[in-house]
């Protein structure tokens, strides 16, 4: 969770820097869409949401993994609309 602390607090290169440490995956590309997002940087956050959602079209990718993406980019509509799908449980990076 400390990515996300770090982009709360508007600490974007910190934020990716530990994201770039993690396995490409889920998390990594949900993440990297906040991150980047929240930075304002829409084409880098498209591009990870876009990864994001080839990967869930090799498997499911639990909608938390898009709602947190959504949020980031302040697309609060589809993130709400992410939610309305059925999920399975995921392995974030940053949960146990």
């Amino acid at each position: 969770m400390v990515q996300a602390s770090y982009a709360q607090k508007g600490m974007y290169a910190e934020s990716l820097a530990v994201i770039r440490k993690w396995q490409l995956g889920t998390g990594y590309w949900s993440s990297l869409a906040y991150t980047y997002g929240r930075s304002g940087r829409q084409v880098e956050a498209q591009h990870a949401l876009h990864e994001l959602q080839k990967l869930d079209r090799r498997q499911q990718v639990d909608s938390l993994a898009f709602c947190v993406a959504y949020i980031g980019m302040n697309n609060n509509n589809h993130a709400v609309a992410s939610l309305q799908k059925p999920t399975r449980s995921i392995r974030f990076p940053w949960r146990a």
